[in-house]
């Protein structure tokens, strides 16, 4: 958690979380007994999966709303959200939706690698679509049916459906475990793991058609979101999909947009955080002299000198230190690497 925030990033929605874990998570944060970012997450997803120990039956509206008070009571007052993971029953995936508006819930899917499933998400009105459609290269017919939805759109290069996952693109042409920041915050033996990646041209890679569609609906008026899929090299990876949306043609403005402000107002949560404004929670993120991400790409958007999370200041290029109101506290953790080692290809 510490590595998000010490990538900028102030909130986080987890789709995919535990009940109770994800309560706790966000009670050791608020507390002050870890740094990261403020927690909203999802409990456990309702999944369609036969496997006994996850699968979630609705075969009426009395068990869609068991199972969406099961989230809400267990979650605590981050969990305002349910996740329907595959659920195969169009029937089962309506009643979700009709108990969470009663419960005042939102509800997101996981794509499932389905376009059929993807294009009946955003007819029947859920919050977000999570993933992408998985035919990556979208026409004016499925273009006017999702911008017309009121549906956001979640997109997820680095797990883009249809090709070979965005993030191995990410891995095969950035020096991952020999970046400075990263080796501060994530630990070393992960780092190197993302070393072994398949090389691969960019034909194979669809996450170019995807984000070149997602902007054109971006252009219509829809919301876009950027997100991460927790995937390593977390914090890191948020600025990467953020390039990878400006690869398909949003200006570096709708991006940042999409990354904040667009991604609140999905949630609900505008009132509190998005952007900077009287009433609203101090997060801020604080860049060197010479860092434009408004005009320019995201090469340097994830190397900020500084970041506010509700008031409290952090130091993040060299490891985490707060600098106010606690001047100097640093979160204990373990060592990330043995000592005498310093990287892949290094000595």
């Amino acid at each position: 958690m510490e590595t998000f925030l010490g990538y900028g990033v102030t909130t986080i929605h987890n789709p995919a979380s535990n009940n109770v874990a994800g309560h706790i998570e966000r009670v050791l944060i608020d507390k002050g007994r870890m740094y990261g970012p403020r927690v909203y997450h999802t409990g456990d997803v309702l999944y369609g999966s036969t496997q006994p120990s996850v699968y979630t039956e609705i075969n009426s509206l009395g068990d869609a709303r068991d199972a969406l008070l099961r989230i809400k009571e267990e979650g605590g007052d981050a969990s305002f959200t349910a996740k329907n993971y595959q659920l195969v029953p169009r029937s089962a995936r309506q009643r979700l939706l009709l108990e969470a508006a009663k419960l005042d819930m939102l509800v997101v899917p996981e794509g499932g690698w389905s376009f059929d499933w993807g294009l009946t998400y955003f007819i029947d009105g859920y919050t977000s679509q999570e993933h992408p459609l998985p035919v990556p290269e979208l026409y004016d017919d499925v273009l006017s049916l999702v911008e017309a939805s009121g549906s956001s759109y979640t997109p997820l290069a680095v797990m883009n459906y249809g090709g070979i996952f965005g993030q191995n693109w990410i891995h095969q042409n950035e020096d991952i475990p020999n970046d400075a920041k990263l080796r501060k915050y994530v630990r070393h033996d992960i780092l190197e793991s993302l070393t072994e990646v398949k090389q691969a041209p960019n034909s194979s890679y669809l996450f170019f058609n995807t984000t070149r569609s997602t902007a054109e609906l971006a252009k219509r008026g829809m919301r876009t979101n950027v997100g991460a899929h927790g995937e390593q090299p977390i914090g890191h990876l948020f600025h990467s999909e953020m390039k990878m949306m400006a690869m398909g043609g949003q200006t570096p403005y709708s991006v940042l947009r999409s990354a904040t402000i667009g991604n609140a107002i999905s949630l609900g949560l505008q009132s509190s955080v998005g952007s900077i404004e009287v009433g609203k929670l101090a997060d801020i993120v604080i860049y060197p002299p010479g860092v434009d991400n408004v005009q320019k790409v995201w090469e340097r958007s994830g190397h900020m000198k500084f970041v506010m999370r509700g008031g409290i200041v952090v130091s993040v290029e060299d490891g985490l230190v707060e600098l106010w109101p606690r001047n100097g506290r640093k979160q204990a953790r373990s060592p990330l690497n043995p000592e005498g080692v310093t990287g892949v290809g290094k000595t």
